[in-house]
């Protein structure tokens, strides 16, 4: 079997019959792209730090078949219930009827898997797929627009709002010795929608798996979207997510991210404020420890007057985990009244951990507020003694000062079901630093 990287050598564009023409064409340009640029390598800046060739020298392979998601893979303790007015569950790239549920969905509202929905609203797809798909910035995000066969399409109404959250469940679960999914979502909220979606990946599989997705936004005119991206793999787990979202005048996208595990994981962001007073936030926690790395970028462009956004990025390292913050906010020439904050602070378990942290600002424009800092070190000695001289013990002590540093950003997660199952995660996880340290 060939690696990952040897699959693509001689890439050549093969149409297949259950394409349209315009989505033929994307994939065209997308293999020439592929073509030109190639997979990424550490000579580029935002590809200096990441390790890729545990991703490109491993034989991946694609999933065949055109559904794997039998009831009987035990996804429950990730399952929103209660708590959500649809979620739709893939297991291994392929869609899962079985764990699937859609109730009560508002007028309008599209919620499918992709090859459906294009057979049944391929104009809406064709409108805002083109207008919000760029050309593609890297290798990994080209072999996405080639590759894909399966993912989400979901459409809110001009004017709708959702009370209750969406999940979107993507699932790697026992089976091929080392499979390769490319999930692909296409997300659009019409002028004044309303709607929170759970992004969540997770892994109960003991073998190595790749995630290959990228997900595009579009966000209307006062429409409000609110973000939580769930992350949960085993220590064999590699996941590249791009992530391109487009904002426009009064739009809001307020987003809260959660990681743990997993080998190696990429996480892309680009954010264009493109409409008046639009904002943006992001909170994020990793905690990991072992061999696990993570690797956020971020790239930010205020393009229109007034838009503000944050980042606030916490990283908890134990073992030799790795960590990388790299954030960049363009406010581009001419546009008056920005206001940005970025802030990364890391908290280092361990002599072997390792965080990388660059905020950068980029600014071409008058009357603009904008920010940055960044804080890595360990926990403070001076804080464990005072919280000992009121009678806790050191484990204690240690423990309460993680969770306090971890909490500003879990604590902003819904629905509540999800919130308790995280904070419950990152205790576990912090016990065992605690207790790594103490003995």
């Amino acid at each position: 079997m060939k690696s990952y990287a040897e699959q693509f050598e001689s890439l050549v564009f093969s149409p297949r019959n259950s394409d349209p023409e315009w989505l033929s064409g994307m994939r065209e340009r997308s293999c020439e792209r592929f073509r030109a640029v190639g997979f990424p390598t550490r000579k580029w800046e935002g590809w200096k730090y990441i390790p890729l060739e545990f991703v490109l020298k491993k034989e991946f392979e694609p999933i065949a078949g055109e559904d794997s998601g039998g009831a009987e893979d035990d996804l429950t303790p990730f399952l929103l219930s209660k708590e959500t007015s649809a979620r739709l569950v893939f297991i291994n790239g392929k869609p899962s009827e079985g764990h699937s549920e859609k109730r009560d969905l508002p007028k309008g509202v599209i919620l499918e898997n992709l090859p459906k929905a294009i057979r049944e609203h391929e104009d809406l797809l064709k409108k805002f797929w083109a207008d919000a798909t760029p050309e593609d910035a890297n290798g990994f995000a080209a072999v996405n627009t080639y590759s894909f066969s399966d993912g989400v399409f979901f459409y809110v109404p001009r004017g709708t709002v959702m009370e209750m959250p969406v999940q979107l469940l993507f699932a790697s679960t026992p089976g091929p010795s080392a499979p390769v999914f490319y999930p692909r979502l296409l997300l659009v909220l019409e002028e004044g929608a309303e709607v929170s979606i759970v992004f969540d990946s997770v892994s109960i599989r003991k073998a190595a798996s790749l995630m290959n997705a990228v997900a595009d936004i579009v966000i209307g005119k006062k429409a409000k979207l609110r973000w939580v991206q769930v992350q949960r793999k085993q220590p064999y787990d590699f996941e590249l997510l791009m992530t391109r979202c487009r904002l426009a005048e009064d739009s809001t996208f307020d987003a809260v991210s959660f990681a743990s595990g997993g080998a190696l994981t990429r996480s892309e962001t680009h954010l264009d404020l493109d409409g008046d007073r639009s904002a943006c936030s992001m909170r994020d926690l990793s905690v990991l420890d072992g061999a696990s790395q993570i690797f956020g970028h971020a790239t930010v462009r205020h393009r229109a007057r007034d838009c503000r956004s944050r980042q606030l990025t916490k990283n908890i390292l134990a073992g030799s985990a790795r960590s990388e913050f790299n954030s960049l906010v363009h406010v581009v020439e001419g546009v008056r009244g920005s206001n940005s904050n970025q802030l990364n602070r890391n908290l280092l378990m361990s002599a072997d951990a390792r965080a990388y942290s660059r905020p950068q600002l980029k600014i071409d424009a008058d009357e603009v507020q904008a920010t940055h800092g960044s804080a890595t070190g360990q926990l403070e000695p001076g804080e464990i003694f005072y919280l000992r001289s009121r009678g806790l013990s050191e484990h204690a002590a240690r423990l309460a000062l993680m969770r306090g540093f971890a909490g500003e950003v879990v604590e902003n997660v819904e629905p509540a079901s999800l919130k308790v199952n995280l904070l419950d995660s990152v205790d576990r996880i912090l016990q065992g630093f605690v207790e790594k340290a103490v003995n």
